[in-house]
């Protein structure tokens, strides 16, 4: 048994490497915390593709019976004179429309709920327009708080300011003074069995005390120290610059979140809206108050609707989980992800 301690600076030298142990011990969990979200996140891009496809289906489900009721419309109106050939033939082109639409959206609507049930290893599942219960915004505070404290490329920038410090601290303790003391206990026997030789062994200890005086050295380690004094400020300039570009990132993804939430809840109005537009509509025409080119805009503009209500929910989720993974923070539970996926896999 053996134990070699230097006399000066290895106090430091020990601490600085167990930090850098500690903080990779960290990352390795980080890291697996970020893997798990990902998948997560993998879910969530599924269950969108499902969502668009479901809102799809109903609204040309909708679209189907609301076309098929305006093509009754238009035959008895037809009857008693009020509308032209042209526009029932034009009623009936969108009939046929919405139902090609309709089998179109079924159909890719299917797929995705097969994708996902796939992904999530379960026999089907149903996809609704999720209700609004995540926060109504997210402080940048918070988020760039637990981001510092959680993600892996933090920590990583963390081991590397680490080792470069430990590597620029120990260029310079080789160019000075210093001393060691080395401490050696054994037992030693020599035999011509393997038994025999633990037996009436010769105990052996030492206790060495050494110094190391740099002399003649020729500026060897006075250039060694500058070359990694300058790999230490060339590092750290670039790891500045890194975090800098990464800190900016997660502040981007904040505000994409924060604006996201707002389009929501302004879609959302949006689209009830306009559903609501187009069935008066529809009753006005009934009565011969609009044009049948009236109805076919208000058609358009709920489909549009429509879509910027889904892509305002896809956004936000979006925004939602990148930031959870980049946190590793759940923002709703108030609760980080290492709590809940590592202790669930515990």
């Amino acid at each position: 048994m053996g134990y070699s301690q230097q006399l000066w600076g290895g106090g430091k030298q020990h601490h600085l490497e167990k930090e850098i142990e500690y903080a990779k011990n960290n990352v390795a969990i980080n890291q697996y915390c970020t893997k798990l979200s990902q998948i997560q996140q993998q879910a969530l891009d599924l269950y969108m593709t499902a969502l668009l496809g479901k809102m799809e289906q109903d609204f040309a489900l909708q679209t189907t019976q609301n076309t098929d009721t305006l093509l009754q419309l238009a035959r008895i109106k037809l009857n008693n004179g009020h509308i032209t050939e042209y526009d029932l033939k034009q009623i009936e082109l969108q009939s046929l429309n919405a139902r090609y639409a309709y089998e179109n959206a079924r159909k890719n609507y299917i797929d995705a709920q097969e994708r996902l049930a796939v992904f999530l290893g379960i026999e089907a599942i149903e996809v609704e327009i999720p209700e609004f219960d995540i926060p109504l915004a997210i402080e940048t505070s918070v988020a760039m708080y637990y981001v510092e404290q959680n993600n892996p490329f933090s920590k990583q920038q963390e081991i590397q300011t680490l080792e470069a410090e430990s590597n620029l601290f120990s260029a310079k303790l080789n160019n000075r003074f210093n001393g060691s003391i080395s401490l050696n206990y054994g037992v030693n026997q020599y035999a011509e069995t393997f038994a025999e030789a633990y037996r009436n062994g010769n105990t052996r200890q030492s206790v060495i005390v050494g110094f190391q005086i740099p002399v003649f050295q020729w500026g060897v380690n006075k250039n060694r120290i500058k070359i990694a004094e300058n790999k230490y400020e060339a590092n750290k300039m670039a790891r500045d610059r890194q975090m800098r570009e990464f800190e900016n990132e997660v502040k981007e993804n904040i505000n994409n979140y924060n604006h996201s939430v707002k389009l929501w809840l302004t879609a959302e109005k949006a689209y009830g809206l306009s559903q609501e537009q187009y069935w008066m509509l529809m009753q006005k025409f009934s009565l011969g108050k609009v044009s049948v080119y009236e109805l076919t805009t208000a058609q358009s503009e709920q489909n549009n609707a429509m879509q910027r209500y889904y892509a305002a929910i896809k956004d936000t989720y979006s925004s939602y989980f990148t930031l959870r993974t980049m946190a590793l923070y759940d923002f709703k539970e108030g609760v980080e992800l290492e709590e809940i996926l590592v202790s669930k896999n515990d």
